[in-house]
């Protein structure tokens, strides 16, 4: 009886003590810029359940979470569950001092991937992760000794955050010494691992630099050199750096042991899929050669490449060596591990708020339900990036849970802000004076990929007005249309052309067919009426063209095109070629042909880091045209080519060149022969470099029907091309080649606004 009144006492008290510890109610204090519901995601604890020690604990680490709080406090009593927070302040502003060597927007980018943005909560996790974020950026750099230091300024709620920033000196190679190298000399090692004193060379490809990356690269480097030579002992023995932190140098002094080089006996591949021929090709290439880490790199990045093309994501090829240290030979076989062939499941895009998904997936060369592809996801991703709506466009390859042939793509695109905007337009060249305009520009309409621009502009010459729309998939084919209609009025009294004054109303329509990849084939048509008006300041060649053929015309031509572009990582390739006949369908009508053939062609012949290049661009063209039926002989005056300045030839005058009429201005020519050549090369000293700089090479002009090598006009000199904004300025500084009297050349010319 005993032991039952203690079991009932005990049950009692222990109801007791549960309902002591429910909670019949929660309270929030110190919410301010937040709303009991905003922390809705991060509530596990309610009403009726039990408080112990480590559910409150538990909920409180929630919140933190959320990272909304600076400190949460927590009170129990009476089955009142009361939460106390202290908000963190919102960040206002961000903002950077003391930066000289990298810029605020490089800074703003490294901010936003740490994921501080004004806007969002101070959290003090992410500004340490960025402080150090920041010092490893200086110091990849160099800047080794860089301080950092953030400076809040609270206001009620508010922050404001400056980076404090003092970046000292660069660290920079001082002594480099090799001990132990007897088959290749120290500047040669010196000058392939990319580690030199401050010079010409070493400045290009940043070698003078001294930082742990740059060090940490070179040495890999070294490595590299030596085994791509056969040299499969070398090792390095020591190694040492010795930074004077007074001088800001590194002395670097590296003890190494080369051996012999090997010889490769044999290289089989052990492959379950047949081959291509070029596989076979690249291994005869290296058995019994010299080995070389680079060749076998290629020839396994080659297997890789086309078994990904062939549906294999996943493919390996795992490398085994044998080697023969007292013949100095190795062998090598390439096992090869396929795996299986996968076809996409789903594709899927990130980031396109304002381009249709429906839209992109038109640009891709995968789609869903094909055999999985390398080569066509690189070209779907290329095809994105020419859209010219994003910044940046990467992807991801998913494998589908559960299923074992499956994959998911996943495009993450970053979109460009101004995609549809409304530009204003600032123009001026030496002769040609200044241009106004703007563009009203939706190259992406409501997201359907469809472009409308509405543009008005004025020049020395003329005053336009045109709507245009292009729908670049017109039909499920891929056919494009481009639609334009254009107002203009002209007068060529204040340039070198022949003068006179016409209104011109028209409209163009085309379509685009492609034929290949890479190339497009265009048919259209331009209707245009043409009068031009009355004036006693004409040339007696716009006389009396005037008065044989009247002054009012209405025009109807046919136009067609071919047009190939290419783009790579190491080269562009733009290609036209066009033709253009008035047709004689209408009272009036002009009766001529224009061909035009041209290649933009622009090569890198060597990378000193990501961003500077040197690079070689040529850029030929021809162009001629002719009357016929009662215009025979020659181009009616105002469809002919003119030549000089940025574009053509450039430092002589724009127009300038070619036959003269009665007035002594330039009447044009009926064949255009230009070359354009520009020897791209990045600026000393400079770090973010918003210049583009080149040595050129331009040769041309325009004839009245003959070519006359004689007659060839030509300069050669120094560029350089800064862009503000949407805004393209040059400069160049020329001499001349077979000027003559009368030419107008111009020793420095610069121009703002126009294509380069």
């Amino acid at each position: 009886m005993k032991i039952f009144i203690k079991i009932i006492i005990v049950f009692l008290l222990s109801m007791v003590s549960a309902a002591e510890n429910t909670i019949k109610s929660i309270k929030y204090d110190g919410l301010h810029r937040l709303t009991k519901d905003a922390l809705t995601p991060w509530v596990s604890l309610e009403v009726g359940d039990d408080a112990s020690d480590a559910d409150i604990s538990n909920q409180i680490k929630q919140f933190y979470s959320s990272q909304y709080f600076e400190s949460i406090a927590s009170h129990f009593d009476a089955g009142t569950l009361t939460f106390t927070f202290k908000e963190e302040p919102i960040v206002s502003a961000i903002a950077f001092e003391g930066n000289t060597v990298i810029s605020d927007k490089e800074l703003e980018k490294l901010v936003e991937n740490i994921g501080l943005k004004p806007g969002r909560p101070l959290d003090p996790t992410k500004l340490k992760g960025l402080v150090f974020s920041l010092s490893q950026y200086y110091q990849q750099k160099g800047y080794l000794d860089v301080a950092i230091k953030p400076d809040l300024n609270r206001s009620v709620g508010k922050v404001s955050l400056q980076i404090n920033i003092e970046e000292n000196s660069q660290f920079t190679y001082n002594k480099i010494s090799f001990e132990g190298n007897t088959n290749y000399s120290s500047g040669t090692l010196k000058w392939h691992i990319g580690m030199d004193k401050f010079g010409l060379l070493s400045w290009l490809n940043s070698g003078y630099v001294y930082s742990e990356d740059n060090y940490n690269l070179s040495i890999q480097k070294l490595y590299d050199f030596y085994y791509d030579r056969g040299y499969l002992d070398f090792e390095i023995i020591t190694k040492k750096v010795d930074l004077n932190e007074k001088n800001h140098t590194a002395d670097v002094h590296i003890k190494l042991f080369e051996g012999q080089p090997y010889r490769v006996t044999s290289l089989t591949i052990d492959s379950p899929i047949e081959l291509p021929k070029s596989v076979s090709i690249l291994q005869e290439a290296i058995e019994q050669y010299t080995y070389s880490k680079g060749d076998v790199i290629k020839l396994i990045q080659m297997i890789q490449s086309y078994l990904k093309d062939m549906g294999y994501a996943y493919a390996v090829v795992t490398p085994e060596q044998k080697l023969d240290h007292e013949k100095h030979e190795v062998s090598v076989n390439l096992k090869i591990t396929p795996e299986k062939i996968y076809h996409i499941r789903n594709i899927n895009f990130h980031g396109n708020d304002l381009s249709n998904s429906d839209m992109l997936r038109r640009y891709l060369r995968q789609n869903e339900g094909q055999r999985f592809s390398q080569k066509e996801l690189e070209a779907s991703k290329n095809r994105l990036l020419g859209l010219d709506y994003f910044d940046d466009v990467a992807y991801k390859i998913n494998p589908v849970p559960g299923f074992s042939d499956q994959v998911d793509i996943d495009y993450e695109l970053s979109e460009k802000s101004s995609v549809n905007s409304i530009l204003g337009e600032v123009g001026w060249g030496k002769n040609t004076g200044l241009s106004l305009g703007a563009d009203l520009k939706f190259k992406n309409f409501f997201g359907t990929g469809n472009q409308v621009i509405l543009g008005v502009k004025s020049t020395k010459s003329a005053l336009t007005a045109s709507l245009s729309h292009v729908d670049p998939f017109y039909t499920d084919y891929g056919v494009s249309r481009s639609t334009k209609i254009y107002y203009s009025s002209v007068d060529t009294d204040s340039i070198k052309a022949s003068d006179y004054k016409s209104d011109n109303l028209g409209l163009t329509m085309s379509y685009g067919i492609p034929v290949s990849r890479y190339a497009k084939f265009d048919v259209g048509f331009n209707v245009e009426q043409s009068e031009f008006k009355d004036s006693t300041k004409y040339a007696q060649q716009v006389t009396d063209f005037i008065n044989e053929h009247g002054n009012s015309y209405t025009n109807f031509a046919i136009k067609l095109g071919l047009g190939h572009a290419r783009y790579e990582d190491t080269y562009r390739n733009r290609f036209n070629a066009s033709l253009e006949v008035g047709l004689p369908l209408f009272p009036h009508e002009l009766t001529y042909y224009t061909m035009s053939v041209s290649d933009k062609y622009k090569v890198d012949l060597y990378r000193f880091n990501p961003k500077d290049r040197l690079s070689l661009e040529l850029m030929p063209k021809i162009s001629y045209g002719q009357g016929y039926d009662s215009y025979a002989g020659e181009l009616p005056f105002f469809k002919r080519y003119h030549a000089g300045g940025f574009g053509t030839v450039r430092n002589y005058r724009n127009f300038s060149l070619g036959p003269k009429d009665s007035n002594g201005d330039v009447v044009g020519g009926d064949l255009l022969t230009v070359f354009s050549s520009n020897l791209y090369f990045p600026v000393p000293f400079v770090e973010n470099n918003p210049f583009e700089t080149a040595f050129f090479f331009d040769i041309g002009n325009v004839y009245k029907n003959d070519f006359d090598v004689d007659d060839l006009k030509g300069s050669y000199g120094f560029m350089f091309l800064i862009r503000l904004g949407q805004m393209p300025i040059g400069f160049s500084v020329a001499k001349s080649i077979n000027e003559k009297a009368g030419d107008e050349f111009n020793t420095f010319d610069f121009a703002l606004g126009l294509d380069f």
